[in-house]
């Protein structure tokens, strides 16, 4: 048996489901998902027989679609049948199949797919998250406890459970600017469990933001030698191209992030800034609304597209993307600046 976690649902819910499988991936939750590992020429159905037969875990997504349809109930019957240990996430309030109502569910209807305590919710039932008071039992033999601490499966995740909660702070911290303060939780996090590939990868990104582009490779290399199949990294590197201006280099690591994961609205954006910075507008269009394609509610392209627009002088198209970019995110400050620069020019 894998170690993996199956992730069953319907394709209608795969913006959230990629959103999802990601925040948990980052929370060292080694997440298996069609769209990610299936390889190119691969028997599709048998694929996904073996990946469900080999599972450790089978968490499916619950929503109006989902229960509707006839691949997600076959799929739960296999894992019934195999008495896989099953997660229910609620995305959507719908009528529960009566094989999961006596089943806690992790529910994210009034939430996002990041949202802490809903993740917390889930990882608890994956049972990555021990339960806090089970580390504070007394021990009869704590001689003997010290001398197997390092590899007892209660040590390990503790340590897993440990670095879950670094890795968690350490997000928090990023989202709030305080780099140094992120990087001393995400080594903390890496410390505990080193071969997890999150807090590699979430260092790298500080360290992009950081313009500490060396520092940042390394981070990544990391994450892929721990992870090849892992988009994420990839994508990181060549947002540190595009910024070394390295233009080959970062088109190589966004078609392997696409390559892993084609739903990659973020690869895809960075491959629409690649072309925009070589003045290649018509491939640039081409990749921008494809990431708006796979992420409706995506910011960055719109911007992207209006930055084309203005610069071919054609300011009221550019206008109307950065006003479509506002609406998918009010705090968006370059978007809102580039539109008083276009409002400047009529």
């Amino acid at each position: 048996m894998g170690n993996h976690v199956f992730m069953c649902y319907d394709r209608e819910d795969g913006e959230f489901v990629l959103k999802l499988a990601d925040s948990l991936k980052r929370r060292g939750v080694p997440v298996w998902l069609d769209q990610w590992d299936i390889p190119s020429g691969a028997d599709w159905d048998l694929t996904i027989d073996n990946a469900l037969y080999d599972c450790s875990q089978f968490l499916i997504v619950l929503s109006t679609k989902s229960v509707e349809s006839l691949e997600v109930r076959s799929e739960l019957r296999t894992a019934l049948d195999e008495k896989k240990p099953i997660v229910p996430i609620l995305y959507q309030s719908c009528r529960i199949p009566r094989q999961l109502r006596l089943i806690q569910r992790a529910d994210f209807t009034s939430c996002s797919p990041n949202n802490m305590a809903a993740l917390d919710q889930v990882l608890r039932a994956l049972g990555i998250r021990e339960d806090a008071n089970a580390a504070k039992k007394p021990r009869k033999k704590e001689i003997s406890v010290k001398k197997e601490k390092m590899n007892s499966p209660i040590s390990q995740k503790s340590n897993q459970e440990n670095a879950i909660d670094w890795n968690d702070k350490g997000l928090v911290f990023y989202d709030q600017k305080k780099y140094d303060e992120a990087i001393k939780c995400y080594d903390k996090a890496i410390e505990l469990d080193p071969r997890r590939v999150y807090g590699w990868a979430n260092k790298g990104l500080v360290f992009y933001d950081q313009k500490k582009y060396d520092e940042a490779i390394k981070c990544y290399d990391k994450a892929i030698e721990l992870d090849p199949k892992y988009a994420y990294p990839w994508n990181g590197k060549g947002n540190v191209f595009c910024g070394q201006k390295k233009y080959e280099g970062a088109i190589k690591c966004y078609d392997k992030a696409i390559e892993l994961d084609p739903k990659d609205a973020y690869a895809w954006n960075g491959k629409g800034l690649v072309f925009y910075d070589q003045k290649k507008y018509e491939e640039a269009i081409k990749c921008y609304d494809k990431a708006i394609e796979l992420d409706p509610k995506y910011a960055n392209p719109w911007n992207g597209k209006g930055n084309i627009f203005y610069d071919q002088k054609k300011y009221e198209g550019a206008i109307k993307c950065y006003d479509k970019a506002i609406e998918l995110n009010p705090g968006f400050e370059i978007a809102i600046s580039n539109k008083q620069l276009a409002l400047g020019q009529l």
